[in-house]
This record gives structure tokens, sequence and C-alpha cells, in this order.
């Protein structure tokens, strides 16, 4: 019998800070579309410079994090496995709290359904 890929699956969200980023949110989950296997993602903050206040939509973002999907090799500061970039809007509002953007991988669907 096939596993059911929508299942809720407990997985651990591991807490690290860096010079650059502040706060880093790491897991590990399984990604693929025919055969599954485990990938490093890290959750990172990126914080404008003073004065430079980014717009998107007609709104001005607060603060972004951005999802990095992590190779081996790459456990560094490299923004090339960017697979979703979260932005928070300045001014509460209820009908658009933030945006939710896929990029790369998280775009194509080689991550699969998880």
């Amino acid at each position: 019998m096939a596993k059911n890929t929508r299942e809720m699956i407990e997985e651990v969200l591991r807490a690290g800070t860096s010079k650059k980023h502040g706060a880093l949110f790491g897991f590990i989950i399984d990604v693929g579309v025919e055969r599954m296997e485990r990938d490093s993602f890290e959750w990172r903050k990126v914080t404008p410079a003073p004065g430079e206040a980014k717009q998107e939509g007609g709104h001005i973002i607060k603060t972004r994090y951005t999802l990095h999907r992590l190779t081996a090799a790459d456990q560094s500061d490299s923004d090339s496995d960017v697979v979703v970039i979260l932005a928070c809007n300045q001014v509460l509002s209820v009908t658009h709290f933030f945006s939710l953007e896929l990029q790369g991988a998280g775009l194509t669907g080689e991550l699969g359904d998880r």
C-alpha cells in the first residue's frame, strides 16, 4: 500500500544564530517526486539596510525571510538555492499580512508534495 504523502509527520526544527542573519531555523524533511530523500532547509532573516525600505505590490515590507535548500557542500550564507521568500508587511492588514513567493525548486515542483 502506498504511503499517504499528506499525513502529518513530526519533524525537528533547530534554532541557531549567525552574524549576518540573526536567528536561523533549520529542519530536514523528505522531498522528491518519484524517489523521496532527506534534504536540509534553513529559514534566514534578511534585514534591509537602514533607509532601504522595500515596497512590493503597494505594501512596505518590514521583515523578509528566505528559505534555503542546503547541500552538504554549501552550509554557508550562499543565496544560490532560495526556494521561498516570505515577506511580512510593515502595517498590519487583515487582508494582506504577508507575501509568500516560491522560487527555484519550490516553484518547479521538484520538491514534491510535502
